[in-house]
């Protein structure tokens, strides 16, 4: 028989109280290792990794990465360890070394970026495509002095950054829809460009750009002629929409505006460091629709503190970031339209992983590797999958046993069972997974605690799954009595 649901809110104070603690201080989480250094790789002749750089995925979600086989061979890996490239078996030039920013298409195309012929270059599935000392494509007199952050899309399409010279030195990216031909070598921007309304410098584009999967939308942090107090900003689809020393969702925008993605609906996201006097909440995360996560605001029981490193936006509008340092580091994962009420904690620095399903902790995350310098750092699969480069530690082991890693956190079925089914199993960020157990209890204790969000536009976040009364009108932008009762009378009904 179905209890009487005012009779339930002490089975739920209890519940609350007994696990409000157990909640904070979880530290075991669930993740796969896609491989690590010391993995051998088949089809090497029994070569081992002994490098890993930033993940990167298709369209697909097919996740790949620019990985070390010894002292000299370099190769991207994909994430069954299938070769897509092997720099072994290239011949006709010789390509050494490579940076870790790379780009896969779904149909197993690839661009990077190492020295060919003892020239900083870009290479692909089609062969060398540009490299130092060559003639500018499309710009008559200038010389390539560099050639960087190669990436591509879908459908394979190549983008990279290229210098110039003689004087002023310059930049420009590039874009060739065909890497097979050369001569398909384009420009999309160079410096001197007018671009959000403002002429950037000669060197004013920034390593740090974003092009969306179907190649409508971009967004690029620039500098600008003039002052330097204001030369910093970023625009999408040429509009601007940050400037050092303008107003920003908290304070001005101070010269660090970072971490920019786009995707194909052009809901954009961006980071950066704010005047806002108190600077424990200065550093913000903003989208389209304006501020979606602050520095200060608890997700999971962690204040989040210092700066944003690294962001990935999916084409679901999901947004998985990396914030922090030292122990206070975090790996996070939201959904642009509810964040902060949508924000969760994947791992953070300090969390036991469980590689196994046992419910055992294997390693220890000692350090986030997402590093904006050398590419995006982490990235987001439309699929739900978040893909990270960290350094892990066995369970007792000491330093001298650290190694790189990639880990991904995976997707649920994304069908809650009923109101109680708000998380998987180690609330992965992946939603619901058509089951109910301690985790969506945890979850809703968390969420219902820090009350992130609400009162706001509804859901204000997970534990906001009813109305005042109940009516069936669903969630009402705010934590009340009434949630909670909501949330035991289903779990109590079951799935």
């Amino acid at each position: 028989m179905r209890m009487n649901a005012r009779r339930k809110v002490g089975l739920c104070a209890l519940t609350v109280a007994g696990l409000a603690g157990s909640a904070q201080a979880q530290t075991l989480v669930p993740a796969q290792i896609v491989y690590m250094v010391g993995d051998q790789v088949p089809g090497t002749g029994g070569a081992t990794i002994t490098a890993i750089n930033a993940p990167f995925t298709d369209g697909n979600g097919r996740m790949a990465a620019f990985v070390s086989l010894g002292t000299t061979r370099r190769a991207i890996l994909d994430e069954n360890l299938n070769l897509l490239f092997d720099s072994d078996t290239v011949t006709g030039v010789a390509v050494v070394g490579g940076e870790g920013t790379i780009g896969i298409s779904n149909a197993g195309g690839y661009i990077y970026s190492p020295s060919i012929n003892g020239n900083d270059g870009v290479f692909s599935n089609g062969g060398s495509l540009l490299a130092e000392l060559n003639a500018a494509p499309g710009l008559p007199g200038q010389t390539i002095t560099f050639c960087s952050r190669p990436r591509m899309l879908p459908s394979g399409t190549a983008y990279w950054m290229s210098g110039l010279t003689p004087s002023p030195p310059g930049r420009a990216i590039y874009v060739n829809p065909t890497p097979s031909n050369p001569a398909a070598t384009t420009v999309l921007m160079k410096g001197g460009d007018v671009y959000g309304g403002l002429t950037t410098t000669s060197t004013g584009l920034s390593f740090d750009f974003s092009i969306s999967d179907n190649q409508l939308n971009r967004i690029h942090v620039l500098t600008a002629t003039g002052p330097a107090a204001t030369d910093t900003y970023v625009a999408a689809n040429d509009v601007l929409v940050a400037r050092e020393g303008s107003a920003a969702p908290v304070g001005l925008w101070s010269g660090t505006i970072r971490n920019v993605s786009i995707n194909n609906s052009g809901t954009w996201v961006l980071s950066g460091d704010t005047t806002f006097a108190t600077t424990t909440q200065d550093e913000v995360l903003v989208s389209n629709s304006g501020l979606i996560l602050q520095e200060g605001t608890v997700v999971d029981g962690l204040a989040i503190a210092g700066t944003v490193n690294t962001v990935s936006i999916n084409n679901l509008g999901e947004v998985a970031f990396t914030w922090g340092s030292a122990t206070t580091e975090m790996l996070g994962k939201g959904t642009v339209a509810s964040m902060p009420g949508s924000t969760v904690k994947l791992a953070q620095v300090g969390d036991t992983i469980d590689t196994s399903g046992d419910s055992v902790g294997d390693y220890t995350i000692v350090d986030f590797e997402a590093s904006p310098t050398i590419g995006p750092g982490l990235d987001l699969a439309d699929d739900g999958r978040v893909f990270v480069e960290v350094t892990i530690r066995p369970v007792g082991g000491t330093s001298a046993d650290d190694r790189e890693a990639i880990l991904v956190f995976g997707q649920g079925s994304g069908a809650a069972c009923n109101r109680a089914d708000l998380t998987d199993i180690g609330d992965t960020g992946a939603g619901p997974d058509g089951q109910l157990t301690v985790d969506d209890i945890i979850a809703f204790v968390n969420t219902f605690g820090d009350a992130v969000g609400c009162p706001g536009a509804a859901p204000c976040n997970r534990a906001d799954i009813t109305d005042i009364g109940d009516t069936g009108a669903g969630p009402d932008g705010e934590l009340t009595v009434d949630d909670i009762i909501a949330f035991v009378n289903a779990f109590g009904d079951g799935c």
